[in-house]
């Protein structure tokens, strides 16, 4: 699967010198649900833990690459942009703050004053963070692959050391792979640890003024506009291990009542979002965690692997993609 995550660690690696042949058997422009990143919001929000350090280098890597980014590349080319974004919680307080590890972190924060919170919260917070269209994203990573000139192969394999096979891989060059297959760890690892992790979502008319997140007791309600088109989407769910395919209807109309609050801006005169899509697709979770991480091979090769990152797969994509640079120049004696 060319998503998000092994398109830019294909793209850290050529750019720290070395030649990649990206395989896969989904690209941008297939829909499948078990290609996630064409489904996702996307937004920089951090999903680490507290005690999930190396989670959180992942994302705050990202967070100052695409810092750097947005100054070079017109948000029309990336696909990326800074909005403001709000964060709203049913039941916060100083404490819930007080127990995060990023604001301090991130520029620009402030707390919303109790006359500004929408009903139903009781603690709010506004900053600036990454919007990510993610059909412009995906293509951009896509176009400095071919810029700086690699190969592909679309494939489908039984097990990784048959990419090792494929037509096109010469043996005496590859001196190993990394594997960013998400979902498809599951069984080409295999890694009983990873699991589907369900989200829907539903595209609906107008585009929000910011990204709104709201996160109450079992549930959460964000709010990301598409920067390239007149849309946004809706979200969110988080169905633990739910294999089902096909959206929900009583999920829908949760997802809607919930987003009136946060999204005003988008509803017509009837009180109500115009519809234009509900999707589904299953973030590649993993119990405990990403695994990024680089074991040997049979003929001095090795296999580096980089999946599990959930609903974090974007923000973290940078991050995790420069720790696979890092054990891959190790393990090749490289600095």
């Amino acid at each position: 699967r060319a998503g998000v995550v092994g398109l830019q660690t294909a793209l850290s690696l050529l750019e720290a010198g070395y030649g990649v042949i990206v395989v896969a058997k989904y690209w941008p422009g297939d829909k499948s649900i078990d290609y996630t990143s064409p489904w996702a919001g996307a937004h920089w929000r951090p999903h680490a833990a507290v005690d999930e350090l190396e989670l959180q280098k992942y994302e705050m890597a990202t967070f100052r690459y695409w810092t750097e980014m947005v100054k070079k590349v017109p948000k029309e080319e990336c696909g990326v942009t800074i909005l403001p974004d709000t964060y709203f919680w049913d039941s916060g307080n100083p404490e819930t703050i007080s127990a995060l590890w990023w604001p301090n972190l991130i520029p620009n924060i402030r707390m919303i004053p109790e006359s500004d919170l929408i009903p139903g919260t009781t603690l709010g917070m506004m900053y600036h963070s990454f919007c990510i269209d993610v059909p412009m994203y995906l293509d951009y990573l896509v176009g400095k692959l071919g810029d700086l000139g690699v190969k592909t192969i679309t494939a489908e394999v039984d097990t990784l050391e048959d990419v090792f096979e494929l037509p096109g891989i010469e043996d005496d060059v590859v001196v190993g792979m990394v594997n960013c297959t998400g979902m498809g760890a599951l069984n080409l690892v295999p890694d009983e640890k990873v699991y589907p992790m369900k989200g829907q979502t539903v595209i609906v008319k107008g585009r929000a003024k910011q990204i709104t997140f709201r996160k109450g007791e079992g549930y959460v309600a964000y709010v990301v506009p598409r920067i390239g088109e007149e849309i946004t989407v809706l979200g969110g769910t988080q169905g633990v291990r739910d294999w089902d395919p096909e959206p929900n209807s009583a999920v829908t109309e949760e997802i809607l009542k919930r987003c009136k609050a946060i999204a005003p801006e988008l509803l017509n005169e009837k009180g109500e979002f115009e519809i234009i899509a509900v999707q589904a697709g299953r973030r590649p979770s993993r119990e405990g965690g990403p695994r990024v991480a680089l074991v040997k091979h049979a003929g001095g090769k090795f296999i580096c692997h980089n999946y599990g990152h959930g609903g974090a797969g974007y923000q973290s994509s940078f991050g995790s993609a420069m720790e696979v640079v890092s054990l891959v120049n190790g393990f090749l004696g490289r600095k």
